[in-house]
């Protein structure tokens, strides 16, 4: 199900949103940019889903908002950014892969170990960070993506507290305002485990709470 923030946040037509598709006999994955038209609402993501050769292993979108949206993967595109979310990665695998391997588990959205770390990391983040997050999502694979607010200097202060040390996370996706990342409410195809709002189920990662 996707979460209301998210599709208020589509509604507004400025979010680019892409499609990866995997074919197995292929060579690799590769990635298609939303049509030469806008998107105002998650029901046209799962029609155009619908329009493909084949179901896309991932849908992803971008949190911020911009001028032009449809244009994001273009060369040379200078596209102007609006606001929007600011999503900060935490991969629980490269916290814990230096101690334990993955598990895999078919009842929770993000696997036990990845579950753990990332849950730890994400408490640590909110206290530093001061502010209290739009979201908790599950990434469909090893982590969570937590949404705040594009307002003030929150990703300066995130990736601030990742260069000293303080938290671990991805800089890069969530330094950049192009960051493409799982759409919530969709299904992450390799793990097959859905990109689910962890503050709105309560599950896997109550101890950030």
């Amino acid at each position: 199900m996707v979460p209301a923030w998210t599709r208020a946040a589509v509604a507004s037509g400025r979010h680019h949103v892409r499609f990866v598709l995997i074919r197995p006999t292929g060579r690799g994955r590769f990635v298609i940019g939303q049509q030469r038209t806008r998107i105002y609402s998650a029901d046209t993501v799962l029609r155009l889903a619908g329009r493909l050769p084949e179901p896309p292993a991932r849908i992803l979108w971008t949190p911020q908002r911009f001028a032009t949206p449809r244009d994001l993967i273009a060369r040379g595109s200078r596209v102007t950014p609006l606001g929007g979310l600011v999503p900060i990665d935490i991969d629980g695998d490269r916290l814990h892969q230096a101690r334990h391997a993955c598990q895999i588990s078919t009842s929770a959205a993000v696997r036990p170990f990845c579950t753990r770390y990332s849950g730890a990391e994400c408490r640590s983040l909110v206290e530093q960070l001061g502010e209290t997050p739009v979201d908790i999502v599950a990434s469909g694979g090893r982590g969570v993506h937590v949404y705040y607010e594009d307002h003030g200097d929150v990703r300066d202060r995130a990736v601030k507290l990742s260069r000293n040390l303080a938290v671990r996370l991805d800089e890069n996706v969530t330094a950049s305002l192009k960051s493409t990342v799982a759409l919530p409410g969709s299904l992450h195809a390799g793990s097959m485990q859905p990109v689910v709002s962890l503050m709105t189920t309560k599950r896997e990662v109550r101890p950030c709470w």
